[in-house]
Formats: C-alpha cells, sequence, structure tokens
C-alpha cells in the first residue's frame, strides 16, 4: 500500500530486459555502419535506452502529481545548459555535444529517481507474466509512436554526419539544443494538464480546463518562439561564442519550430487522454517518413540549412495531422485564434526583416507581443482553475 511507502513496480524487469535487447541490437548494427562517428553516436546516445527503462515519471502522473517531474527536468536542463556553456564555447566535436545530450537524460531519470526514493517510496521488483504481457499488447502504440519520436528528433543530424562535414553537424546541433530546450515549458504545461483532461470521458471545447489549457500553451509558445527568433544572436554568442556564429541564422529558421511543436503537444495530449494513440502515431510516423525523404533532398545542396527546412516542414506535417485528426474525433477546432497568433509571429518577423533592430527595439516588441497576448489569451491560473471546476463536479 501508498501508506506503508511500498510499490511493486511489475514491468521494471520487462523494461530492463528490453532496453538491454535492445542495446544490443543497436551494437550489432553499429558493426555495419563504418562511418565511425556515426557508429559512436549510436552507442552513445543508446544509453539513453536504460535511463528510460528507470524513467518513473508515468508514477507521478498517475498520482498527479507533476511536480517532481518538473523539478527533475528544470534541474538537469540548467545543468546540460551550463555544462553547454563551459564545454561547446571551446570544442567542436559533435561526440561532446552526443555525450552531453545523453548525460542529460540520465540525469534526469537519476534525479527524479532519487525524488522517489526519498519519498519514503521502496521498490520490489517483482514480475508478473501475464499482466506485463497485457500491458506489452495495449501499449505497443505507445512504444511505437516513442521510437518514431526519437527518430525523427535525430534523423536530421545522423544524415548530416553522413551526407556532409562534421561541421555542419556541430553547426545544427548548436541550433538544436537551444530549440529543444526552449520545449521544456511545453512539457512542465502538459504534465500538470493531463491527469485533469484524461479525468474527462469527453473534450468539451467550452470547458474551463480545456480552454485554459489551449490559452496557456498558446501564450507559452509565442513567447518563447518569439524570445528564440528576435534573440537568435545574442542567444548564440552568449551559449556557444564566436566559433559558432553560423549557427545563429539557423536558431532563427528553427525557432518557428518551436511554436508548430507547441500546438502539436496541444492537441495530441488531448487524442492521447482519451485513448486515441493510433492518430498521433499515425501522424508522427507520416511526418518521420517526410522528415527522412526531405532531409535526403535539401541536405546535399542546403548542407545543415536544409536539415533545418525539413525539420520545419516535417514538424508543420504533423501539426496539420494532428489537428484533423483532432477534428475528426472531436468535431471541432479553434482557427480564429490560431489566425490571430500567426498573424502576430508574422508581424514581428516582418518588422525584422524589414529592419535593422537595435536590442531595446526587440524588448520593446517583446513586451508589446506579451500585452498582445494577454489580450489574446486570457490566462487564469490553471492549477486553480482545475481544482474549482473539480470541486463543482
Amino acid at each position: 500500500m501508498e501508506s506503508q511507502s511500498q510499490l511493486s513496480l511489475t514491468l521494471y524487469p520487462v523494461r530492463i530486459v528490453l532496453a538491454i535487447l535492445l542495446y544490443i541490437i543497436i551494437t550489432i548494427s553499429s558493426l555495419l555502419i563504418y562511418n565511425e562517428l556515426i557508429r559512436s553516436v549510436l552507442l552513445i546516445y543508446g544509453a539513453t535506452l536504460f535511463s528510460q527503462a528507470f524513467y518513473i515519471n508515468w508514477y507521478y502522473r498517475v498520482k498527479e502529481l507533476a511536480g517532481p517531474i518538473a523539478i527533475s527536468q528544470i534541474i538537469s536542463s540548467t545543468i546540460n545548459l551550463i555544462l553547454v556553456i563551459l564545454i561547446m564555447a571551446k570544442y567542436t566535436d559533435p561526440i561532446i555535444a552526443i555525450i552531453l545530450i545523453t548525460a542529460k537524460e540520465i540525469l534526469n531519470a537519476l534525479l527524479l529517481f532519487i525524488l522517489f526514493k526519498n519519498s519514503g517510496r521502496m521498490i520490489h521488483f517483482d514480475f508478473n507474466l501475464s499482466f506485463a504481457n497485457d500491458v506489452f499488447k495495449k501499449s505497443q502504440p505507445l512504444v511505437i509512436t516513442a521510437i518514431l519520436i526519437l527518430i525523427n528528433a535525430n534523423v536530421d543530424q545522423f544524415l548530416l554526419g553522413v551526407l556532409t562535414k562534421t561541421k555542419e553537424v556541430g553547426l545544427y546541433s548548436a541550433a538544436y539544443k537551444i530549440t529543444f530546450l526552449l520545449l521544456l515549458p511545453a512539457s512542465v504545461i502538459l504534465q500538470a494538464a493531463f491527469p485533469q483532461i484524461s479525468k474527462q470521458k469527453t473534450l468539451i471545447q467550452e470547458d474551463d480546463i480545456i480552454t485554459d489549457f489551449f490559452n496557456l500553451m498558446y501564450y507559452a509558445g509565442t513567447i518563447v518562439t518569439l524570445i528564440c527568433f528576435l534573440f537568435s544572436q545574442e542567444i548564440i554568442l552568449l551559449v556557444y561564442g564566436a566559433n559558432y556564429i553560423n549557427s545563429i541564422e539557423l536558431l532563427s529558421l528553427l525557432s518557428f519550430s518551436i511554436i508548430i511543436i507547441y500546438a502539436s503537444k496541444m492537441y495530441s495530449c488531448q487524442l492521447l487522454a482519451l485513448d486515441e494513440q493510433k492518430y498521433f502515431m499515425l501522424a508522427i510516423l507520416i511526418g518521420a517518413l517526410f522528415n527522412v525523404i526531405l532531409n535526403i533532398i535539401f541536405i546535399p545542396q542546403y548542407l545543415a540549412k536544409g536539415a533545418v527546412i525539413a525539420t520545419l516542414i516535417s514538424e508543420f506535417i504533423i501539426l496539420l495531422l494532428t489537428i484533423y485528426f483532432y477534428r475528426k474525433v472531436f468535431h471541432s477546432i479553434r482557427i480564429k485564434k490560431i489566425v490571430l497568433l500567426l498573424f502576430l509571429i508574422a508581424t514581428i518577423v516582418l518588422l525584422s526583416e524589414l529592419f535593422i533592430i537595435e536590442f531595446i527595439i526587440k524588448i520593446i516588441l517583446l513586451i508589446v507581443s506579451i500585452l498582445v497576448l494577454t489580450k489574446l489569451f486570457p490566462l487564469k491560473l490553471f492549477f486553480s482553475s482545475s481544482n474549482e471546476h473539480n470541486s463543482n463536479k
């Protein structure tokens, strides 16, 4: 019982065995790859399989405790960013970048595990074959989706290493890691929103919880996108130094993937909450296929910028498919505010392209954007509105 600080984690042995088997497959597959860089990347990043096997975030999701997950993510991401600033400013080796990414994933899982243990809970590695088999069958769409997301997130760097020089991988990786870090607020919001959304049998568009969730994701995604776009030069020079000046343009372009991914997460979260994960899996599958094809087409001609173009197009395809499936399931979608949001971002981009904008003007544009967003997407505190909603039921 939970009061006795005990928890029987039936699936832990299965997760560990699967991680070992998958890593063996990766190791064997790497022997067939002649490119030493790609082989090293596979072997190093493959170690995240073990961190995922021990990642205990699902327990906190069931218990509706978003705090520990957010704490572990924030701490691990902050430490990773500090290491990036200290190390990547001096070294351009992409292997070091992969090591830092892998270390961040392992640290995140380790921190959450420590928080779990420090709360007085205990883990017993019991194994129930029939239960494990039942869960495995039901979780296949989620497992496939997770694998597809992993492929989609890393195929661009992989193909850059195959089709171009090491320098292009480093330039792209520098910009990509910044955008990846800026997706953290979306993960925190989703951790808090998912338990509340999953409690509902249907998604009512006028529901306070859904409205607050939409507004918060729109709000956070737009602000983060504008910060990344407007201050891409300052961010790259601060984090990586002058050696990565060619990453500035890549980051400014990649910044638009942030709002696209925020929107995708917003709709996919609701599909997953109501057990419609097959649609999200299909969207990711099609997007990943487009990503591979577009990278192969664009990278030889446009190098790292080609990988950026492929990423933007494939993420936009995933968003369109997710919206399509969302409308298919729930028969409605909020399009008016999306148009207003795109108009705001397009206006900022147009102003920045037509005029040489000084730092202070960027600050003013950002403040004005925040004020406009506050009007478009009025924010109630999500947690308080959720509690009020539940108490009224």
